[in-house]
């Protein structure tokens, strides 16, 4: 029988390794290429990272990974079937226009959350408008101050914010505070550790982490909310930040942008929004206010329309359609991207 040594095997190992590597690289590229086929809610986006994936066997896989799996899970079915009792009263139907009731009842289906009246809403153009009357609202709280911000800067705007909250805080006023993992990235230090060294609840959505390796970058929270004793909110484009200020000549960032302070019914519907997003991150479930339980503030009719990753909808994009198609005289768009879908 003739021997066989070590010395003559390891060389045909050695041979067919860069095979084994290429065959390990494949297999985890059909591996995502296949995840993205079951799980992606658009055909487009299913195929793009099909190619993505088998055409970069190397990198794709890895792209898929960090930005293109949605870790965030769909509300469960007990939420959805109390969203879908949710309805607009007949009694409100009766004074909205006739040729809106169709965009209402979609809204009713789509949304999971009714139209509400009795709110007043006033725009705030830029940071100069909205910030003092927001830090105002925050120094006059009294039971609650919840405040969610993509971008929380901790120049000479996001130490003013800190301030007030801080000052709440101390006052007895139950406060919680959500920023961005990686919008606080922005500036440095980052405002949730000055938060924390002044004694406010202060969380981050989703942070990057080395142990484990975690870096989701297309699943941030964007929203900009600011809630005060369940009766005044603030919601819109703006973060909290010195280049929201263009009355400065010297801010060389400056960023125009709109807010909006909404009294009435329709806060208790922007805060639910704010409890769904801290327990997501927090783990913590806040106590829940039934929507449109607090007092009138004025004639306007609102919804809250929640939308996200987590959602089974475009909820936001349905109602936005819907709008558009009950329009009879002009439709009016301010947005800084404009990247319409098909539909």
């Amino acid at each position: 029988m003739k021997n066989t040594s070590m010395e003559n095997i390891l060389p045909t190992m050695s041979e067919y390794a860069p095979y084994g590597f290429w065959l390990l690289v494949y297999f985890v590229a059909f591996i995502a290429a296949g995840h993205a086929l079951i799980n992606k809610r658009h055909s487009s986006s299913a195929v793009g990272w099909i190619a993505v994936c088998l055409l970069l066997p190397l990198v794709g896989p890895l792209l898929y990974y960090l930005i293109g799996i949605n870790r965030i899970g769909s509300p469960d079915r007990k939420d959805r079937r109390l969203n879908l009792a949710r309805r607009t009263s007949p009694e409100l139907t009766r004074v909205i226009p006739e040729q809106y009731h169709q965009l209402v009842k979609l809204g009713d289906a789509v949304t999971g959350w009714p139209a509400i009246a009795g709110n007043n809403i006033t725009p705030l153009f830029d940071g100069q408008n909205a910030f003092p009357d927001m830090i105002d609202s925050v120094k006059k709280a009294t039971r609650e101050v919840l405040l969610s911000s993509y971008i929380f800067e901790s120049n000479e705007t996001g130490k003013r914010f800190i301030d007030a909250l801080s000052h709440a805080n101390t006052s007895g006023v139950n406060t919680r505070v959500l920023v961005d993992g990686v919008g606080e990235l922005y500036s440095f230090p980052w405002a949730h550790r000055l938060m924390r060294r002044k004694g406010i609840q202060a969380e981050r959505f989703i942070p990057p982490s080395l142990l484990p390796p975690t870096f989701h970058m297309n699943l941030r929270n964007h929203r900009k909310i600011l809630v005060v004793d369940q009766s005044v909110a603030y919601m819109g484009g703006i973060n909290i930040g010195d280049r929201y200020l263009t009355n400065v000549e010297r801010n060389r960032a400056k960023t125009s942008d709109v807010h909006f302070r909404c009294e009435g019914p329709i806060a208790t519907a922007i805060r639910q929004i704010f409890c769904d997003d801290w327990q997501f991150a927090t783990g913590e479930s806040l106590d829940r206010t039934e929507i449109g339980t607090r007092q009138d503030r004025g004639d306007m009719v609102c919804r809250a329309v929640a939308d996200g990753p987590g959602k089974n909808l475009l909820k936001l994009q349905l109602v936005m359609i819907a709008a558009i198609n009950a329009a009879t005289k002009c439709i009016a768009i301010m947005t800084p991207y404009f990247v319409p879908p098909d539909e």
